[in-house]
């Protein structure tokens, strides 16, 4: 087993499926930070902050204690080696162009502690109707809301992902 400090971003959307794993459960006294973002339309983004003890390979981990107005739900982890690649993700620009209209840019940079070459696959979800308009890299849009960076990450180095997307609502 392996500490393991976990950031759940929970959106009011069906993500979740049944797995057969052993079942864990996580409470508010594991809890080290929460935070709510607010949206337009009603939506909202609740980051709930953990620090839990993991078993690697796949665990089914109930949730209680889930900020009050989110019903707790099953969540399937799948935990492998990847505590020594770390990634940080970081908004260094906006603009609103009209009330259903915004740019953003963002910066994205991986660092990989492994002693080999690795490709992370950085998904970003892009709400409403969505083009990126500059990239340090490549995507691929995999659906309407979604667009994927493969990102090469030298042994021992980093990668710094940068985009600019416009957003219409």
């Amino acid at each position: 087993m392996r500490n393991v400090l976990l950031s759940l971003m929970l959106s009011f959307a069906a993500f979740w499926a049944a797995a057969q794993e052993p079942e864990l459960e996580t409470t508010v006294s594991d809890q080290v930070d929460v935070a709510i973002t607010a949206y337009n339309n009603g939506l909202a983004l609740v980051r709930d902050t953990r620090t839990l003890r993991l078993p690697s390979g796949e665990v089914l981990l109930r949730f209680s204690d889930v900020a009050q107005q989110i019903r707790a739900k099953m969540v399937t982890l799948r935990m492998g080696s990847a505590f020594d690649v770390i990634g940080e993700r970081i908004q260094t620009d906006y603009r609103r162009i009209a009330s259903n209209v915004h740019e953003s840019s963002y910066e994205i940079i991986l660092r990989n502690h492994k002693e080999e070459d690795i490709v992370v696959d950085v998904v970003e979800p892009m709400p409403g109707d969505w083009e990126i308009l500059r990239s340090s890299l490549e995507f691929e849009k995999v659906d309407a809301g979604s667009a994927v960076f493969h990102v090469a990450v030298p042994q021992d180095g980093e990668t710094r992902l940068t985009y600019r997307v416009l957003v219409t609502y």
